[in-house]
């Protein structure tokens, strides 16, 4: 079925330049959008949308 990357998002830690308790207020309920552009010989790419909730424990 041809060929495919696969990719896996992992918390990070807030930038060493930043406070964490700013940096968490700040992203606390925040969104993350990914757009993933597929390519098939004879198809034009096509794109699939996503969007989460930043899950900050």
């Amino acid at each position: 079925m041809g060929s495919y990357l696969v990719f896996a998002l992992e918390a990070s830690r807030a930038p060493r330049w930043i406070e964490q308790p700013d940096w968490e207020r700040q992203y606390r309920n925040g969104r993350l959008r990914l757009i993933v552009t597929c390519e098939k010989t004879g198809y034009r790419p096509w794109h699939i949308p996503w969007e989460s909730a930043i899950p900050i424990d």
